[in-house]
């Protein structure tokens, strides 16, 4: 049996998110050719947190919970998905790493830690081989990795450098 919510506490799962979500900044800007929804919170070293398909940045409510003390949480809606922009075009992965790039550039980020899910750890990857200084360190989850080149692999490398 459960206990009833306080004054300013929340009464279920979904009460609770619109609470966390009401503590994180938005920002709304131009990443690449789209509008994109950046949503960060906390100070530190900065993680970036990058969705999977079909998905959006709400994934990482949680996370950006437990690690909003120690750490500067930034996750982004890509292109096409959550609240950001759906253009009609520019979705293949080596514009998705370029929005990676121009994120890092807009928040004056020259290292940072990346967490990418399923699609997010593709681009996490790709994003690495185009910029591995940048890369603090990268945590894959449920992602691919042999299959991330679908046999293109020499040509998204040469379109990255």
């Amino acid at each position: 049996m459960g206990r009833e919510a306080q004054a300013g506490e929340p009464n279920s799962n979904e009460s609770y998110l619109q609470l966390l979500e009401s503590q994180i900044t938005w920002l709304i800007s131009t990443i690449g050719t789209s509008e994109s929804i950046i949503w960060t919170k906390g100070a530190g070293r900065p993680i970036i947190m990058l969705h999977g398909a079909l998905a959006s940045h709400r994934v990482w409510t949680r996370q950006f919970e437990a690690f909003s003390n120690r750490y500067r949480m930034i996750a982004i809606d890509f292109r096409g998905h959550g609240d950001s922009d759906k253009p009609k075009h520019g979705y293949d992965p080596v514009n998705l790493v370029k929005d990676i790039e121009l994120l890092m550039s807009h928040l004056g980020l020259a290292k940072t830690l990346i967490i990418g899910s399923s699609m997010g750890g593709v681009i996490a990857q790709l994003f690495y081989f185009s910029r591995p200084a940048a890369v603090e360190a990268l945590i894959l989850v449920g992602t691919l990795a042999k299959a991330v080149w679908l046999g293109r692999r020499a040509e998204y490398l040469s379109e990255l450098v």
